[in-house]
């Protein structure tokens, strides 16, 4: 059946006659008829040069651009920074609305750049309209550093007033690190970030864990502190994770001015390569009062201390000062 040249064209079977070469039915021979263009469809006639004369189609059902619902991103406001310390702050996002889609994302983002050519770290703070609260961390000492909150949707991202904080400078003259290492699968396991206030050793993964390092990894690192005319404390939080197959490894110790003040050891529980939240114990708990006009030091001392068992373990340690 060649396609008719009036009453109704059906779409599904114009899809007929362009896939098999016939209109209606099931294909026995083809091309039946000659090719369909569409402009012939739309217009009528055979102006297209197909030498066909089709039925014009009806395009009232057909959408009509200047109908549709223009795309709108969604719009929030960023808060102002507050709880400023020398390495973090907190800020959030406020009277938001979503545009014309759903956030599916939305947070923080902060740089040291006024126009955000590089972005220094952002949140991820959830999904939809209500208000949030983001920490800003890692920051650097007596730094300005300029905040946005934003939130996404599959139509864009809107962005709220870029803000500017000031970091607090430390109330210690001076914050400095030495490291050694022993560990023959990674040179430079230790990593110093947030102004010297953060220091993290990162273990290679063990073979029988899917990696390739055998060895045992050690290190020390050692902070020295100088302070200046007034005492101030000294905040040290850490965290880790080491293997649940023996309790006696991923082993840290904390020396302050060679005293032990805190340690810590992987919780074993012969389950293999999975892997947990470290054991912390401290010895004196924190804070710790250092003198004025004096100098300081906090020794780390870290080993696997064999090398079986590890897989994404590590010690990450952040020093505060009051």
């Amino acid at each position: 059946m060649a396609v008719p040249t009036s009453g109704t064209l059906e779409l599904e079977e114009l899809a007929r006659e362009a896939y098999y070469g016939q209109y209606g039915g099931n294909a026995t021979t083809y091309p039946v008829t000659g090719p369909i263009f569409l402009y012939d469809l739309v217009n009528g006639g055979n102006s297209a040069g197909s030498g066909m004369s089709y039925p014009t189609v009806n395009t009232s059902c057909l959408p009509n651009p200047a109908d549709r619902s223009s795309t709108v991103v969604p719009t929030l406001t960023t808060s102002n920074a507050s709880s400023i310390t020398t390495s973090s702050a907190v800020s959030g996002g406020t009277s938001i609305t979503q545009g014309s889609a759903a956030i599916t994302v939305k947070g923080i983002q902060w740089s040291t750049a006024s126009n955000f050519s590089t972005i220094t770290g952002s949140t991820s703070d959830g999904s939809g309209t209500a208000n949030f609260t983001s920490s800003v961390i890692n920051l650097s000492p007596n730094s300005t550093y300029y905040i946005r909150a934003y939130a996404t949707s599959i139509d864009g991202t809107g962005y709220g007033t870029v803000k500017s904080f000031q970091s607090l400078s430390l109330p210690v003259t001076g914050l400095s690190w030495t490291t050694t290492v022993s560990n023959t699968c990674n040179s430079t396991p230790w990593v110093i970030s947030a102004g010297n206030q953060t220091i993290r050793y990162n273990v290679s993964d063990s073979v029988e864990c899917g990696g390739t390092c055998s060895s045992t990894q050690a290190g020390t690192a050692t902070a020295t502190i100088t302070v200046g005319s007034q005492a101030t404390d000294l905040n040290l939080d850490f965290e880790g994770v080491g293997e649940l197959q023996d309790s006696n490894f991923e082993k840290i110790e904390f020396k302050l001015n060679g005293t032990l003040v805190a340690k810590a050891q992987a919780a074993g529980g012969n389950l293999g390569c999975a892997m947990g939240p470290v054991v912390k114990t401290f010895v004196t708990n924190p804070p710790y009062t250092l003198a004025a006009n004096s100098t300081n030091t906090l020794f780390i001392d870290f080993t696997t201390n064999d090398g079986l068992y590890h897989k994404n373990a590590y010690y990450q340690v952040d020093l505060s000062f009051n």
